[in-house]
């Protein structure tokens, strides 16, 4: 592995920009913590930060230039990105606002406070972690976009082709690194609006806003060319 200190910093700053760039993967997690809170929203981020392996896996495996060179795989792909990420969008749209009272004895008074046990209140029923896993998980495998960033970025910065797989690693760490911490401070920001977000109303208008929202980037991808 013989990356120079300009070429790191090159590979950084477009990893950064392609985190922080808005995204189905923000959109999920804006939604998995307003609706379930934070231990979903880093159920997802683990998900994301897995899905990036693979990719960089098969990457090395050579997968990834197949899919790039065929037309008609990375349109079967892509298609199937579209497909998931529309069905989450759909799927929110039937998701049933959890009732605050009902599950921890809590209540919110006419001004919108939290009752007399606030850290009752606060503790929210929860999606399971596995299906919040999966859920960032495929977001990011059903990402086309990401595995052409393998195919056309990494070769960049691979100079010796005996260290394919170390320098590969290595620089999907780093990947996975800046992913996971731009994600998990979206999780702590969005969870600081939790007092919020419990109410049933505002629960409503997240669903209905990132289904949209999901749906819409759904079919953006869907009529994307290669």
């Amino acid at each position: 592995m013989t990356l120079s200190l300009g070429e790191l910093l090159s590979f950084l700053g477009m990893v950064i920009l392609l985190v922080m760039f808005p995204g189905p993967n923000t959109v999920l997690i804006m939604q998995s913590v307003g609706l379930y809170g934070k231990r979903t929203g880093f159920g997802n981020v683990l998900g994301i930060a897995s899905g990036l392996y693979i990719h960089a896996l098969a990457a090395v495996a050579g997968l990834s230039v197949i899919i790039a060179q065929s037309a008609g795989i990375y349109r079967l792909i892509q298609l199937l990105g579209a497909i998931y990420i529309i069905y989450l969008g759909i799927r929110s749209f039937f998701l049933k606002p959890l009732s605050i009272g009902e599950h921890t004895g809590a209540s919110i008074n006419n001004s919108g406070d939290l009752g007399a046990n606030p850290r009752s209140a606060l503790l929210m029923p929860q999606m399971h972690l596995f299906p919040a896993f999966t859920k960032g998980l495929f977001s990011t495998l059903f990402n086309p976009k990401i595995a052409l960033f393998f195919v056309a970025i990494f070769p960049q910065f691979i100079h010796n082709q005996n260290a394919v797989l170390s320098t590969s690693l290595f620089l999907t760490l780093l990947y996975s690194l800046i992913s996971a911490t731009w994600y998990s401070l979206l999780v702590i920001f969005v969870d600081k609006f939790r007092r919020v977000l419990i109410r049933q109303r505002i629960q409503r208008i997240i669903q209905y806003f990132t289904g949209l929202l999901l749906i819409a980037l759904g079919f953006r991808i869907a009529i994307q060319r290669q």
